[in-house]
């Protein structure tokens, strides 16, 4: 099965490769990106940046961002292309193809947000390190790395799962795009105004371990929640892959 799974993934790696080198955009969004995240943003917390869970912000809107323009492309844009019945007629199993397409979009979107992470301590240790290196707590660097590659794992099971049913990777990009806005603007929106009605020293209690760093527990938390939930979507993923529907379709 491993070695099932590494195939897709190599192949999807390649395609998504070829696709990035030829898209100028994603290029330069992905540019974007870094100066922001890995510059912009440190420079202006400062030293903050190390001491607080402030870093954990791109471990976040990342995935949420990256993945669902990627994983659009996972079935959708095979069938657009007719290479789905291709893939389908292999020998590959069918969990194989749906882990091996998770998997592809969670590692690179995963890597690219490491890299990020690294990159924004050049800033810091350039403009605040007063003759010393300077690294994150280690429970923000690991907390960062566990969120990332879960949220990485929640958006790629929906966008499989989006992707499965559109027509096109335009409906998939669209349909994605709608349920990242609603991740990553809505519900923290929605958040914020509830806030208001907190009473203050709750509202303290709830942001100390952010301001802190101390968020282990938090974290841990978190992780549960996503875990669940990408266990949930990947089974119904799992039910609805299934090679004579997909070939049918």
């Amino acid at each position: 099965m491993l070695t099932d799974i590494s195939i897709v993934v190599w192949k999807e790696w390649k395609e998504l490769l070829q696709f990035q080198s030829g898209k100028r955009s994603s290029l330069t969004g992905l540019i974007i990106m870094v100066l922001i995240f890995g510059i912009f943003m440190p420079i202006q917390w400062g030293s903050i940046w190390l001491e607080t869970a402030a870093p954990l912000s791109f471990s976040v809107i990342i995935p949420l961002l990256f993945v669902g323009t990627m994983i659009a492309d996972s079935i959708a844009g095979e069938r657009e292309r007719h290479t789905l019945e291709t893939l389908l007629a292999s020998r590959l199993p069918d969990q194989a193809i749906l882990l091996g397409k998770i998997s592809a979009s969670v590692s690179y979107v995963w890597v690219i947000t490491q890299l990020v992470f690294i990159v924004s301590l050049v800033p810091v240790n350039i403009l605040h390190a007063n003759g010393k290196l300077r690294f994150y707590k280690p429970e923000i660097f690991f907390s960062g790395m566990i969120l990332s590659f879960l949220l990485a794992c929640l958006m790629s099971v929906i966008g499989v799962l989006v992707s499965l049913r559109a027509a096109s990777v335009k409906q998939a990009q669209q349909t994605l795009g709608v349920s990242v806005f609603i991740l990553a603007y809505v519900i923290p929106m929605i958040g914020v105004y509830l806030l208001r009605f907190v009473p203050e020293e709750i509202r303290d209690i709830l942001f100390q371990p952010i301001l802190t760093g101390d968020i282990a527990s938090l974290v841990i938390n978190a992780a549960v929640i996503l875990i669940l939930f990408c266990l949930g979507l990947y089974l119904a993923a799992q039910a609805r892959f299934q090679r004579a529907r997909l070939i049918l379709d």
